[in-house]
């Protein structure tokens, strides 16, 4: 689905509701990310920023998982991706789906900033198992608690060899 102003949701989504009703105009097409270096501030344009928050609340109670992408540190791109596991409490996503996105991103010219995925009921930290499933040292990553459902919020951290490190998130508006 191509957005206006040339932003990308590429995914599998069964309902994508949440994201017409952030804009009716979105055109359905078909798909899909690639790596970067860990950076002190991960900026995201604040439509991305609208439609993973609400994408992620549209899958409780399960979390919900994809990639974020873009160029010079800018996210601009979402992938969303299948949470195979469909569990409220981990994600794994779908291999295949990472597969297309990574070749997506790379012909687009494009480095993938973060991953995310969501905390429905959790903290917005890392838990042991997103710690120990870091395989992506150099991609921040990025949790939305619905702890408050109504008031999600996102963390964004870096890890590498299992330090935890906070990174600012910054909402562009342009």
């Amino acid at each position: 689905m191509i957005l206006k102003q040339g932003f990308y949701i590429l995914g599998h989504v069964t309902n994508l509701d949440f994201v017409k009703a952030l804009d009716p105009q979105v055109k359905f097409a078909s798909w899909y990310l690639i790596c970067n270096i860990a950076v002190m501030d991960i900026l995201i344009h604040k439509f991305v920023y609208q439609i993973m928050l609400a994408y992620v609340q549209d899958a409780l109670p399960l979390e919900a998982c994809g990639l974020l992408a873009g160029r010079d540190n800018l996210i601009t791109h979402i992938y969303i991706i299948d949470n195979v596991l469909r569990s409220p409490v981990e994600f794994e996503m779908d291999a295949q789906q990472q597969i297309e996105a990574m070749l997506h991103v790379e012909a687009q010219g494009l480095e993938l900033i973060a991953a995310f995925h969501s905390h429905p009921m959790g903290p917005q930290t890392p838990s042991q198992k997103d710690v120990a499933r870091a395989y992506y040292p150099e991609m921040a990553q990025i949790i939305v608690s619905l702890a408050k459902q109504s008031y999600p919020s996102g963390r964004a951290f870096s890890i590498i060899d299992k330090k935890i490190s906070e990174l600012q998130i910054v909402v562009i508006d342009r």
